[in-house]
């Protein structure tokens, strides 16, 4: 009778969550992500429109926001507040700037203000305001966010779309159950990625390189782990889309898709074990090795 009646309330608490609406983990493909949160300032129509936050008089504080945010490796952090302030924190110190949102059309757009400070060759220090543009969507206690590409800045020949994600915290500073619930798809990395370095193939799991095949799995800080014969390398990845111009007209380019890999090594002798195709930035920052890859067409 005990056992049967385990068994109703398992399924009850089954039938609960699901009819609550409460997520229990999905898989989230990074490049579907990015796919869908990519566009133009010029298509929004906010090319050269706002110079300061207080030129947005629609602008407004998304309450979906307001928290604090951190990257699954915990180096990065943001919290939003509710008087529209944003204070980021990494390797690099403290910085806090305003912000407001907007909705245009399907995406959904924050707006970010800082004061910059340059000074030219004759040692004239100019300070101005600059607004940037990100969009973003607040999904299942995860944020996706990617720059507004600016297409028409006359200096520039290139540009690129890198999709970012934080994960809200609890009140006890803990990330681990956002990131449970929003586990990364190995079908975010599937292809054939080349470099100067050499090529790789991911699908079904598993990654070729050259003659050797490695097991592949994202563990639950959002890492590639690969493994091959009992030995495992964690790298970091992000999945990037980079446009190169064609001279000044910013209509034609060509488009790549990227994927990145970062390993950094526990000390000296730890070494990543697709060392043939990553660089050794060890000059810079020991044991730190990276490779970036463009997809094949």
């Amino acid at each position: 009778m005990k056992k049967a009646l385990s068994i109703v309330l398992c399924l009850l608490m089954t039938a609960a969550l699901f009819g609550c609406g409460m997520s229990i983990g999905k898989e989230v493909n990074l490049r579907d992500k990015l796919d869908s949160l990519m566009v133009t300032d010029d298509a929004l129509g906010i090319k050269g429109k706002y110079n300061a936050l207080s030129d947005i008089a629609d602008g407004s504080i998304d309450k979906d926001l307001i928290g604090t945010w951190k990257s699954a490796d915990g180096t990065i952090s943001y919290v939003y507040n509710e008087d529209g302030t944003v204070k980021s924190t990494s390797e690099y110190g403290e910085t806090e700037v305003k912000f407001t949102c907007l909705t245009l059309g399907e995406y959904k757009v924050m707006c970010d203000e800082s004061e910059m400070e340059s000074t030219d060759v004759d040692g004239k220090t100019t300070k101005s305001t600059v607004v940037s543009y990100s969009t973003y969507n607040v999904d299942n206690d995860a944020l996706y966010f990617t720059n507004v590409e600016d297409t028409t800045d006359e200096n520039m020949d290139s540009s690129q779309h890198a999709l970012m994600i934080m994960y809200r915290a609890d009140e006890n500073g803990s990330i681990d159950s956002a990131v449970s619930k929003n586990k990364i798809a190995l079908d975010s990395f599937a292809g054939t990625w080349t470099s100067e370095q050499g090529e790789i193939t991911i699908a079904d799991g598993t990654l070729t390189l050259g003659k050797d095949t490695y097991d592949i799995s994202v563990n639950d800080k959002g890492k590639l782990v690969v493994d091959k014969d009992g030995a495992s390398s964690e790298y970091s990845v992000n999945v990037s889309v980079r446009k190169q111009y064609e001279g000044e007209d910013k209509t034609k380019f060509t488009q790549t898709t990227a994927l990145g890999l970062y390993f950094t090594g526990a000390d000296e002798k730890d070494k990543p074990n697709l060392e043939a195709v990553l660089e050794d930035w060890g000059e810079f920052q020991p044991n730190y090795y990276t490779g970036t890859f463009d997809l094949k067409q």
